[in-house]
């Protein structure tokens, strides 16, 4: 690559701490720049995945509770006091 470009694609002074180890790895000719650059998009693609877990909990925990409250408000309408 030219300049002071990794295998991750960044500058090195741009590099966080997970594309400068794949960098150590692919400078060391342990691993390939192909396989440097898989790796970090494994990565990539593995933090995407957790946050979109979490914010799908999150909708999720909002649904239950607004299904909660229209569960209560249907049951203690229909029983002409308050239940729930």
């Amino acid at each position: 690559m030219a300049g002071d470009r990794g295998p991750c694609g960044g500058r090195d002074s741009e590099a966080g701490p997970i594309s400068g180890d794949y960098r150590k790895l692919h400078l060391s000719g342990q691993i390939t720049e192909e396989q440097a650059r898989l790796h970090l998009d494994i990565q990539k693609n593995a933090s995407r995945t957790v946050l979109l877990t979490v914010e799908g909990l999150g909708l999720l925990a909002a649904e239950q509770a607004i299904n909660a409250r229209v569960v209560r408000d249907s049951v203690n309408t229909a029983l002409d006091f308050v239940l729930i």
